[in-house]
């Protein structure tokens, strides 16, 4: 009997292109996509910079976990918020499924976030700085956290094609070449 369809997680930095990849992947896999930050925004009624300057950070990644744990029901394609695994009970949610981490260089990060002011971690003086300081804390836990990963720099379409490459090779069950 063929396993369950898993959930597939997108982890990365802020500008990894867990979203725009997620949508993408989605398609080809013909499979829902939830953006776990749009989901939060809705949940909640609330943008995104509003939680943070109510409940901090710590509020934050509350609602992320309770937005990861009603998402898992879907077996979909699941990006999520960057910062996901700094919950350690965020990790077991995510090994439930297979957990892709899109790696991205400080630099592409700082290039594809400039001019987003949607971004409360970032809404510092020196925003590359900081992106060097938020992958320093989080690169260990996304290398403990993924089955994979892919380098996102490259073009989407490249990514998309490696990620499949790799969800066959790891659930040949699940991913066929129709």
């Amino acid at each position: 009997m063929p396993q369950e369809r898993s959930n597939i997680f997108l982890i990365g930095p802020m500008g990894a292109g867990k979203s725009s990849i997620g949508k993408a992947l989605a398609l080809v896999l013909t499979r829902p996509f939830i953006d776990l930050d749009a989901e939060i925004v809705s949940r909640e009624g609330r943008s995104i910079p509003e939680i943070f300057a109510a409940e901090g950070e710590d509020g934050f990644r509350r609602c992320e976990t309770e937005a990861l744990r009603h998402a898992l029901v879907y077996k979909a394609v699941i990006a999520t918020g960057g910062g996901v695994v700094m919950k350690p009970e965020n990790i077991p949610l995510l090994k439930s499924g297979i957990v892709c981490y899109l790696r991205a260089s400080v630099e592409v990060q700082y290039q594809r976030t400039a001019t987003d002011r949607n971004r409360p971690m970032l809404q510092v003086e020196d925003r590359r700085a900081r992106l060097q300081e938020i992958f320093e804390l989080r690169y260990p836990l996304y290398k403990a956290a993924c089955d994979f990963e892919i380098d996102s720099g490259k073009g989407m379409h490249e990514c998309v094609v490696k990620i499949r490459e790799q969800l066959k090779r790891l659930r040949p069950d699940e991913i066929t070449d129709d």
